[in-house]
């Protein structure tokens, strides 16, 4: 109830944990396209196609979070940890005479023999690896009595991985295999504000809260392509390492409950609400430019982001 607030006196460590249920959104996730010809010959002019990519699904994750209270001003310290796994896969087959074409760091040519850069059937299969540890240090502020902001600030830490395996065949069910690993790390400053508006003395509020980290860390990447007939002589493998900048952000906009117990020495929150994660320049291929002499190059950094539903509760002793 806000108009208590000021007589409130729990203070000391607090504990929470969350249920995240995320969605990724992983760009750069191509693993080839398609279009209409009734050979696997080169594709007539002009070319009708499409991109496949994996359909990526929604799974659970957690986070847990320990805080501390402090006696004077309502500042507050919390270290919280992150984990999400998520999942995606896509399969296509030869239908009205499509073909499908490999679209990432597989080289044509790299295959002997005529039809070498089409297939009928491909499947892709793709899951990330998840990781945020964060410390900040905030500020409650009332700005009236139904209205609180706060602002705090803080370090974070990001461990990203985007495994993704893609296999490709022909009529004479040989296969082309390609796999691409994206491991990033970064660490760096962190901006937080939050707010949140009671509805009346019903221990019901609608809390907003946004954080934006600059990050400075590595990324390695590598993209193994191998064909099953003649893996020894038939097959790259292409590795690349560099510093990064990545730019993040993170909203939830939620709907809580709060209570308190023993005297409202002790205090409970229980938060429903939408979460969304992006991680700029989070995801990193290689990519072969056409030429008579092979060549390769990093992609443009592709966005990651995490979207879906926050259930939590946190209990202050």
């Amino acid at each position: 109830q806000p108009e208590l607030e000021a007589d409130r006196f729990c203070r000391g460590y607090s504990l929470g944990a969350s249920g995240v249920y995320w969605r990724p959104y992983i760009e750069g996730t191509e693993y080839g396209w398609t279009y209409n010809n009734a050979s696997n010959d080169a594709p007539d002019l002009p070319i009708n196609g499409s991109l496949l990519r994996p359909k990526l699904s929604f799974s659970w994750g957690f986070e847990f979070d320990i805080g501390y209270l402090f006696l004077n001003d309502d500042w507050k310290s919390d270290l919280s940890f992150t984990f999400h796994q998520g999942k995606g896969s896509n399969n296509f087959g030869d239908e009205w005479n499509q073909v499908i074409i490999p679209s990432t760091a597989y080289l044509e040519g790299i295959i002997d023999g005529d039809n070498a850069g089409s297939f009928e059937n491909a499947k892709s299969h793709i899951h990330s690896d998840f990781y945020r540890l964060c410390l900040s240090l905030s500020r409650g502020t009332f700005t009236s009595r139904l209205l609180s902001i706060t602002p705090g600030f803080g370090v974070t830490a990001t461990w990203l991985n985007v495994h993704q395996t893609n296999k490709f065949s022909n009529e004479d069910r040989n296969v082309l295999v390609e796999k691409k690993e994206s491991d990033a790390w970064d660490f760096g400053p962190t901006g937080l504000f939050g707010s949140r508006l009671w509805f009346g003395n019903s221990g019901f509020s609608l809390n907003n809260l946004f954080d934006l980290t600059l990050g400075f860390g590595k990324t390695d990447i590598k993209q193994n392509c191998y064909y099953s007939v003649s893996p020894d002589t038939n097959s790259t493998l292409i590795r690349d390492n560099g510093i990064r900048f990545s730019p993040k952000a993170h909203v939830l906009l939620g709907l809580q409950y709060e209570t308190y117990f023993f005297e409202e020495s002790q205090h409970l929150t229980l938060l429903a609400g939408l979460d969304t994660y992006i991680m700029w320049a989070g995801n990193r291929t290689i990519r072969a430019i056409n030429g008579n002499m092979p060549q390769f190059e990093e992609k443009d950094a592709s966005s990651f982001a995490l979207i879906g539903l926050t259930l939590s509760a946190n209990y202050q002793f």
